[in-house]
């Protein structure tokens, strides 16, 4: 699939990724004894490492370039989301899943004009940009709902942080595979 059309379903396969654990945490938590503050806690704390990953990301576009920095927010989003597999529901694993996940999460969102740019020139920017966010929508809708049937057919919320990890890397692989191109000056493909 040429283009556009598969940076938009890497888009809404990382959106999956981004919702899913917000709208999970707090049954996770519950589950394993955190409590809901907790909870609440590091959905804050993963905001507030999101502004950071916004923040990082011009400055990370300009020394590597809005392709591979997408492709390494789109890897931590895996990586944040394999770590929370692996290391389990301790509180400190929790914490360093909300700062990781805030970090990518951030980066991915920063990023996305600068990669459009990249691909496709500034042309119609404004347009592919706001087709770019109804693959948030989407995922908004299919991931979560996705997540809780996983999760309730298994009884365990871990099977949300499996499709999680899952969506990240369809993501990555969408984004790797994407053959960089540049735009033609003010020119659209």
């Amino acid at each position: 699939m040429p283009g556009f059309g598969r940076l938009y379903l890497g888009s809404v396969a990382l959106s999956v990724a981004v919702f899913v654990p917000l709208a999970h945490l707090p049954g996770y938590a519950q589950a394993h004894g955190l409590g809901l503050p907790f909870a609440a806690a590091m959905l804050s704390t993963s905001s507030l490492a999101g502004i950071v990953g916004r923040l990082l990301s011009g400055p990370v576009a300009d020394r590597v370039g809005a392709e591979s920095g997408m492709r390494a927010c789109a890897l931590g989003l895996a990586a944040a989301s394999g770590w929370w597999i692996a290391a389990g529901p301790s509180p400190t694993a929790v914490v360093v899943f909300a700062v990781l996940f805030g970090l990518a999460n951030g980066g991915y969102v920063g990023l996305f004009p600068e990669l459009l740019i990249s691909r496709f020139g500034a042309a119609g920017l404004g347009a592919r940009l706001g087709l770019l966010h109804t693959a948030s929508a989407v995922a908004a809708l299919v991931g979560p709902l996705s997540a809780g049937a996983l999760t309730a057919w298994t009884g365990d919320p871990t099977a949300a942080i499996v499709l999680t990890t899952g969506a990240a890397l369809t993501g990555w692989t969408v984004l790797r595979t994407e053959p960089s191109s540049v735009a033609p000056p003010g020119g659209i493909r």
